[in-house]
């Protein structure tokens, strides 16, 4: 596919943006029919653990990377790509306007249905009778090859991975429909797993669910561990594959999920660049961003499923980033259908979530009222109370008390017992998270008043109110993003305890449309809910821990249901 047979072009929509330059647009096209195939993740014996395995198992060659452009290639030898001529003044497509070497406009309007596309590495398929080579030797073929590559997005979903039917240690095939694969964005790889909704895959909500972090966790914990269609059998190990089971409470029963292993150097997502390992929050939460555009462009169908953005614990910080970048950016168009957040047992702010420990433990009999009523002397003045002033030296001691009775404890569930952790704590991959000065303003929290002598600061004080009044905000005509939210909290949290979370909530100001009150699952309490105005809803987990869909499956599938349903808790 020589450079020379491409006439120049301003740019066209493609997949959501537009491609800039004659580069980017030669790529896509080598991209065309690059859609895979289906087969078993357990081919063999052996699971891919690896994009190189990936691809040895399901080979797919780009059209054009042999023999002559506009082929498909399928075991070494060229496949002839068939259609029809495009037709011009077609309504079914946007006219595109592109630039051909003689400086000559052409303007096309193919028939989305006349074009027959390479599709599988199986057979070809034509969609009308009648047929013609395409010879790319000509500047002027290149109206129809950009037709071939907008006509992906009008075929039924095209699964841009592969379907897995096994998994090593579950017997027989998968009760659901599952994908794995990878999304290219130039050095970066993102891995993720697709499952389907095993109600109505097509009308269901689509869910992206984060993993915890800091320094990110493999999409796994969440597929096997929270709210996905499988859980391991808990026996003692004894050397052999650990056994899979079904989860009967699987978020998967009412919804399509994603569970993407974000951000570069989570679970089997991998740049080739070492600087793409540098990360903080901002970064990470527009990789989400790209992943999802990359993902809608070979998933077509499930644009217009409603779309939820989720995860829990240090996804607190995330999942509301990623929602913020949708709905402000230019790319909103793409994610209409974006419907709110979800976030369980989130992390938040230190301000509420290190403070919040104190009263917890407190009301938990895991400290003495006098402990307590120290603490709340000595330590009024501090802002964080895992890294307080050590020149405050009562404070310093009651608080360095109270971490020695929180470290005898298993603080993320505090009724289990506490054992040493599986895994390193100390991260391979080292990465910067923090809130960027720019983005921290826009949390709906005014800070502290400081001295009127620090003018800088007071200035950027009274700025946080007035930006954050509604009037201030209806006259500047700030765009309104209907959403709905959702946070829950396991009530034996430690690592974000409830009150923190509600904390958090009620520094928004938000007024209170339903009290607090009990919510049920076959007629026993399965927690406690809150709801605010701008459909913030919040909901207590009862008996459960950090990640509360571990400890509680049944009754969080119940609430998770009822929720996207638009029903009462």
């Amino acid at each position: 596919m020589g450079e020379e047979s491409f006439p120049r072009f301003d740019g066209f929509a493609g997949g959501g943006r537009a491609l800039k330059s004659h580069g980017e647009f030669e790529e896509a096209m080598t991209k065309v029919g690059e859609v895979g195939t289906r087969g078993s993740i357990s081919e063999g014996g052996r699971s891919l653990s690896s994009r190189e395995q990936h691809r040895r198992e399901n080979p797919r060659k780009r059209v054009g990377e042999e023999g002559k452009a506009g082929s498909c290639v399928e075991g070494g030898r060229r496949l002839r790509l068939e259609g029809v001529a495009a037709k011009e003044g077609s309504r079914a497509w946007t006219k595109l306007r592109l630039s051909a070497e003689n400086s000559a406009s052409v303007t096309i309007a193919p028939e989305p249905q006349a074009i027959a596309l390479c599709f599988s590495r199986h057979k070809l398929e034509a969609a009308r009778a009648s047929s013609l080579d395409l010879i790319m030797s000509s500047p002027l073929n290149l109206p129809l090859a950009t037709a071939i590559l907008f006509s992906l997005m009008l075929l039924p979903p095209a699964l841009s991975g592969v379907s897995v039917t096994h998994l090593p240690g579950f017997t027989g095939p998968l009760p659901f429909q599952l994908e794995t694969g990878y999304e290219s964005m130039g050095n970066e790889e993102f891995f993720y797993y697709f499952v389907q909704s095993e109600r109505n895959p097509r009308e269901d909500p689509l869910i992206v669910w984060l993993t915890g972090g800091p320094d990110g966790c493999s999409a796994l914990c969440g597929f096997l561990l929270e709210i996905g269609p499988l859980r391991f059998i808990i026996a003692e190990y004894n050397g052999s594959l650990p056994s899979l089971i079904y989860n009967p409470y699987s978020w998967s029963k009412v919804a399509n999920i994603i569970f993407l292993d974000a951000p570069i150097g989570s679970g089997f997502s991998y740049s080739t660049c070492a600087s793409d390992y540098e990360l903080n929050d901002t970064v990470s939460s527009l990789q989400t961003c790209n992943f999802l555009i990359k993902w809608y462009e070979s998933h077509p169908d499930f644009l217009s499923n409603p779309l939820y953005i989720a995860g829990d614990s240090y996804a607190g910080k995330l999942v509301p980033l990623v929602t913020h970048a949708i709905v402000t950016g230019e790319l909103s168009p793409l994610f209409s259908n974006l419907k709110g957040y979800i976030i369980g047992n989130p992390i938040t702010d230190k301000l509420f979530d290190s403070k919040s420990r104190v009263p917890f433990s407190h009301g938990m009999a895991i400290i003495s009222d006098e402990l307590y009523k120290e603490i709340k002397e000595n330590c009024a003045e501090e802002e964080d109370y895992d890294h307080p002033n050590p020149q405050n030296l009562l404070c310093y001691g009651a608080l360095s008390e109270f971490k020695k009775f929180c470290s005898e404890i298993y603080d993320k569930y505090i009724l289990e017992p506490k054992c040493p952790p599986p895994f390193m704590q100390k991260s391979i991959v080292t990465t910067k998270r923090s809130l960027g000065e720019e983005l921290y303003k826009d949390i709906l929290l005014p800070s502290q008043a400081p001295d009127m002598k620090c003018r800088t600061q007071y200035a950027q004080y009274l700025l946080d109110y007035w930006t954050n009044n509604s009037a201030t905000r209806e006259a500047l005509h700030i765009k309104k993003l209907k959403s709905k939210t959702f946070l829950c909290s396991g009530d034996h949290d430690l690592v974000a305890p409830f009150r923190g979370t509600h904390a958090w909530i009620r520094s928004l100001n938000f007024s209170i449309v339903d009290d607090w009150r009990s919510w049920h699952v076959h007629d026993q309490v399965a927690g406690y809910t809150r709801k605010f105005k701008d459909d913030l809803t919040f909901a207590t987990v009862k008996n459960a821990g950090h990640t509360a869909a571990t400890y509680q499956p049944e009754n969080c599938l119940a609430m998770f249901e009822r929720w996207i349903s638009h029903e009462s808790l």
